[in-house]
């Protein structure tokens, strides 16, 4: 009976996301538009900035209630997939890069995407930095082991990124994350082949899939425990690099190139579809990698019994 009682709280928690919270919470951003009435690739560039500024506020909100309720039915796991279906709504209902230059004729909003890329991203990894706290201190710190150096706040937030057996956390911790941008942005690129907003947040997802097993290994091979923040703040530089991307190698060909459909792939991810698809998929990239690690170091060890 207990079972049937978790499973179907799982369930609840989970729909309760994707088909009553999520949408109320997209609902308002949906609702953003520029000043010719389409819907916004920038929340800085609404006509209405209060309406923007409180339907992003309602879409974290909701991830964050949602998250916290997941997290207490079935672990973290639960938690970031229900916070990372209320963010995906929200990302939805936002417009796409390739009609906005079209309706401008111009990319001048695209140093704000990048802006707000990192904003967001920085939102999101907080987030998942809340989320997945419980779980960093529930494994305990192995003997030996450090969080690098700081006290207070500093030491604190470091100590819930990354614990390492040996050497220096703040030197894992970076490595993970540049690893984390780097293959993010190259697999979220990949995925980017059109400038729908399901394929968008699709590209984010699998961005963050691979950004998650780049780290777990990374961290791995530095004998170091990593938060699914870490990834997540990879993927907020691979939000600010995007659209500085597609500035530098378009240049003066930005808009006729947008017109064209021949934007660089990695531009056409939104920052909020970025922050969506990390909250979304690095959890499970980090799990996958875990488990795969896991296997193959027990099957080392029973080929060196025999």
């Amino acid at each position: 009976m207990q079972t049937f009682i978790r499973n179907a709280l799982h369930w609840a928690a989970g729909l309760a996301a994707a088909l009553a919270v999520g949408p109320l919470a997209g609902a308002v951003l949906a609702r953003v538009v520029d000043e010719r009435g389409d819907h916004v690739v920038s929340l800085l560039g609404a006509s209405n900035a209060l309406m923007a500024v409180v339907g992003t506020a309602l879409v974290f909100v909701g991830a964050l209630v949602m998250g916290r309720v997941g997290r207490a039915i079935g672990g973290v796991a639960l938690g970031m997939m229900c916070a990372g279906l209320v963010m995906a709504w929200g990302a939805y209902g936002l417009g796409n890069v390739e009609e906005a230059v079209r309706g401008t004729q111009s990319g001048s909003f695209f140093g704000v995407l990048a802006a707000e890329g990192l904003v967001l991203g920085l939102l999101a990894t907080g987030l998942m930095l809340h989320l997945a706290m419980p779980s960093m201190h529930e494994k305990g710190e192995p003997s030996g082991s450090t969080t690098g150096k700081g006290s207070g706040l500093v030491g604190a937030v470091l100590g819930g990124l990354v614990r390492v057996r040996n050497g220096s956390g703040m030197g894992t911790l970076l490595q993970c994350v540049l690893v984390s941008a780097v293959v993010g942005a190259a697999v979220g690129a990949l995925c980017a082949t059109h400038v729908g907003r399901g394929q968008s947040i699709f590209a984010a997802f699998c961005g963050a899939l691979a950004a998650g097993v780049a780290a777990q290994v990374t961290a791995a091979a530095a004998q170091a425990r990593i938060s699914p923040a870490v990834p997540a703040l990879g993927l907020s530089l691979a939000a600010l690099a995007g659209p500085i991307i597609a500035i530098v190698l378009h240049g003066n060909a930005l808009v006729p190139d947008a017109l064209a459909g021949n934007l660089a792939w990695v531009s056409r991810i939104l920052p909020l579809d970025w922050a969506a698809g990390a909250v979304l998929g690095v959890h499970v990239g980090m799990g996958w990698a875990g488990a795969t690690l896991a296997q193959h170091a027990e099957g080392n060890e029973v080929a060196a019994r025999a």
